[in-house]
């Protein structure tokens, strides 16, 4: 297949003789073509499978879930209810009856001429179902968002989410392509497979292919266009939309650069770092407006470099970053509710793409619709689940008819007019045990309307305590125990020395931030943290920092971008551990590099030669962390050697890796690996 892509790119011809966008028909002819490659291309995915539905939409949503493999006849069902938006609004149903609930049940309905119908404009549908299994809690939440078209030659297509959780188990994600054809589609699947066929013969001839023949493949879509379109809407002042595209474009050239970097690809890389950072920018998403420019940075030495630089420096102002110009200081206030910082920098949703908010509690069935955008953002997620035990918030964002340009009540100044990925949701499951509450966000894909999206649900679970680990008395106590021990021998604890210092407020975080990250308790790490680091860079050019406070800084950006590293959000990441490269503490750098090397970061092998280059000339250096650090080095060389698919240079190194008794056993599993994989 990589070849034909290849090949293709040279050959089609976007031209179709006859072809009208304005042809609705022909549009979701098109999704069609899309769908049906989806279908062939994610087949071999034990996770997905494909139902198809001909004349009768009438399907038990219970056998798409054993077609999950879950079967909920083993479970003793405690509470189900369906959520429908639309623009209309939000409403939830309850569901008598598992068993007799269709996939469509609150999607269609027939008129008084028998005809079908969808029952609302653009709706969307979750089904939650609440379960006991052998005494464990378990929860199941099925999402789709049909599309398609309606009427007489009714097709609709939808990529459905499942999502299933049990108490002490891991987490299951499968996903369903449902389609529905009123009529019997034999036909259109011929032509397709008569296109797709044709198309692969004419490629391997050399020969130029029309749209649908293009189409079959997916072919019409590739990193050029995607860089057009972004370019397009960033122009158009559609920066989430340009986001979308160009993220794309971005890792297509990132792996052909780690792979053989010239300068025209190094060119085009920075053109689109450039652009991406600045959408970001205009969006108030200032560490990832920072993640990008950092890259264009990197990426020149000419005059442009001064321009992005200075980009860069603006980013840094409004973050108060410690790498920012001396004496700018950004004074806005900048706290946060966990929910908001969640979204923000977990999802990078923005406050005014926010709408409505559905909270339920699944024991008792008490619910609240909340339309007030401000309380949405600022939800108090301890004060919620100090009255509740399993508690399922269901959210909008991206609204039609409630977008960023329409509305009057704006919390921020950011105008963004991107118009694609509409009526999105994100789904919150809360449940508490004693004062620890176990929370999980779901965000399932948009409609499955172009190829280029990761058509899977989004998670991250964390966990958040109803009450602070530490309060003033707590914290008074270590601190009179930090002052004790300082007095008898000159030293204290990990946990202690965070209570030293006048900023009592300051001190009262970064313990109860420190006491979560130890217990992996992310959820209050991230909302201690993030706080405490607010506090010392707003302060850090002051009278108000002593040295203790300086001190507890790195520590601060090392425990955020490990939990950014948890939940495998790079960028972030790289973001708080960027802020510590080049102090020399190893524990920072071997994170920084582990962020780099795990992205596939273009920074990453001269990140890793720099370093060596360091350590190796370092007669300072302990001698056993001197040599970890350096089996350390050599181990992420040769993974990255790996992912730029230089196997010949990879063997070898892993050959010559043999001779170091430290990386042995290493490079014996990374050769067994190659030969399964590479077996030539």
């Amino acid at each position: 297949m990589k070849n034909l892509i290849g090949k293709a790119k040279a050959f089609f011809n976007k031209k179709k003789d006859n072809y009208n966008p304005f042809d609705l028909d022909a549009l979701v002819l098109n999704e069609r073509y899309i769908f049906e490659y989806e279908v062939d291309s994610t087949k071999q995915n034990e996770r997905n499978f494909t139902v198809r539905l001909t004349a009768n939409p009438d399907y038990k949503l219970i056998d798409i879930l054993k077609g999950a493999g879950i079967d909920l006849s083993k479970f003793s069902i405690n509470v189900c209810y369906s959520i429908t938006e639309d623009f209309s609004g939000k409403e939830h149903h309850i569901i008598e009856n598992i068993e007799s609930y269709n996939v469509f049940s609150d999607y269609l309905f027939k008129d008084d001429n028998g005809n079908y119908s969808s029952n609302g404009l653009n709706r969307s549908v979750i089904v939650y179902i609440g379960y006991t299994n052998n005494e464990r809690k378990g929860f199941t939440v099925v999402h789709f968002h049909p599309w398609g078209q309606n009427g007489e030659n009714m097709s609709l297509m939808s990529n459905i989410s499942i999502y299933n959780k049990e108490d002490g188990n891991e987490e299951f994600i499968s996903r369903c392509l449902l389609v529905f054809d009123l009529h019997e589609p034999n036909g259109l699947l011929k032509r397709i497979n008569e296109d797709r066929a044709t198309a692969r013969k004419k490629i391997e001839k050399n020969k130029n292919l029309d749209f649908y023949e293009a189409l079959s493949l997916n072919l019409i879509n590739n990193a050029r266009s995607y860089e057009e379109k972004g370019n397009e809407h960033y122009e158009n002042g559609r920066w989430k939309d340009a986001i979308e595209y160009l993220t794309l474009t971005y890792k297509y050239l990132s792996k052909q650069i780690m792979r053989e970097y010239n300068d025209n690809l190094g060119e085009h890389f920075f053109k689109v770092c450039n652009t991406l950072g600045q959408c970001y920018y205009n969006r108030g998403q200032y560490k990832m407006a920072s993640y990008y420019w950092e890259q264009s940075v990197f990426m020149v030495e000419d005059d442009s470099k001064e321009e992005i630089q200075n980009k860069l420096e603006t980013a840094y102002i409004k973050l108060n970053d410690i790498r920012k110009p001396e004496g700018q200081n950004d004074l806005s206030d900048k706290e946060e509710s966990l929910f908001g910082t969640i979204l923000k920098d977990t999802y990078n949703i923005i406050a005014d793409e926010l709408s409505f908010m559905l909270w339920i509690d699944n024991e008792n069935n008490e619910y609240e619709l909340i339309n007030d955008i401000n309380k949405v953002w600022n939800l108090d997620l301890c004060d919620m689940m100090s009255n509740h035990n399993d508690v399922s918030i269901y959210l909008s964002h991206n609204r039609m008819g409630y977008r960023t340009f329409d509305r009057k009540d704006k919390l921020t100044d950011i105008i963004d007019k991107s118009s694609l990925d509409q009526n999105c949701s994100v789904i919150v499951n809360m449940a508490r045990k004693s004062d620890k509450v176990s929370m999980t966000i779901l965000v399932p894909p948009p409609m499955l309307s172009d190829n280029y999206k990761d058509n899977f649900l989004k998670t991250v679970a964390l966990d958040f305590s109803i009450k602070p680990g530490y309060d003033e008395e707590k914290l008074k106590q270590l601190r009179q125990k930090a002052e004790k021990n300082i007095e008898k021998d000159n030293s204290c604890e990990y946990m202690e020395y965070f209570t030293l210092g006048d900023n009592k407020e300051l001190n009262l975080l970064i313990v109860n931030g420190t006491h979560a990250f130890q217990n992996k308790i992310w959820g209050d790490a991230l909302f201690y943290l993030e706080r405490a680091l607010n506090i010392l860079q707003k302060d850090l050019e002051t009278e108000k920092i002593g040295k203790y406070e300086y001190r507890v800084f790195g520590e601060i950006c090392y425990m955020l971008g490990f939990v950014y590293m948890e939940f495998e959000k790079y960028p972030k990441a790289i973001y708080y551990l960027g802020i510590l490269h080049g102090s020399e503490e190893v524990k920072y750098e071997i994170e920084f590099i582990n962020a780099l090397t795990n992205s596939k970061d273009i920074r990453s092998l001269g990140v890793l030669n720099s370093e060596r280059q360091r350590v190796e000339s370092n007669n300072n250096m302990d001698d056993d962390e001197k040599i970890m650090y350096l089996s350390f080095l050599k181990r992420r060389y040769g993974y990255i050697l790996i992912e730029m698919e230089k196997i010949k240079e990879a063997v070898q190194y892993f050959m010559n890796l043999l001779k170091d008794e430290n990386c042995k056993e290493f490079a014996k599993e990374e050769l067994e690996y190659l030969s399964r994989k590479y077996k030539n």
